[in-house]
């Protein structure tokens, strides 16, 4: 990594840095004093992942928009081919959102295949093949 930022040269690290940005685009506040390391992108995604989580189990449904961007961002990157930005989208934001039940019915209504896929794949990785009861 370069000083002050990811490598420009590397494109895993210039695509994580561009998913990171369009996260923080909807969720500006997350962007604190504990998330000003770009280059720790992974930390990014997990904070945003927070904080929707915590929308979500307030009462912020699949009507609320800035919810609706996070699941367009996800959506997105789940149907990229690249297994870097898929697992940024599943082990940084979507498995932070599992932990919860409340953000099932969200994930239901604003996932589309390829973010359901996903999602279905990170819910297997922690519950067996199975949904959760």
């Amino acid at each position: 990594m370069t000083p002050g930022g990811p490598d420009p040269a590397d494109p895993e690290q210039a695509e994580r840095l561009a998913i990171a940005l369009r996260l923080l685009e909807v969720f500006p506040e997350v962007r604190d004093d504990d998330v000003l390391d770009l280059e720790n992108t992974y930390w990014i995604a997990g904070s945003v992942a927070l904080h929707a989580r915590g929308l979500i189990r307030a009462g912020a449904g699949a009507g609320d928009l800035r919810i609706q961007k996070l699941f367009a961002i996800l959506n997105e990157v789940a149907a990229r081919p690249s297994v870097n930005a898929r697992e940024l989208a599943a082990w940084g934001v979507m498995e932070v959102l599992q932990d919860f039940r409340e953000t099932e019915p969200v994930a239901v209504a604003l996932l589309n295949a390829a973010g359901m896929a996903l999602w279905t794949e990170v819910e297997s990785f922690w519950h067996g093949a199975s949904p959760r009861p």
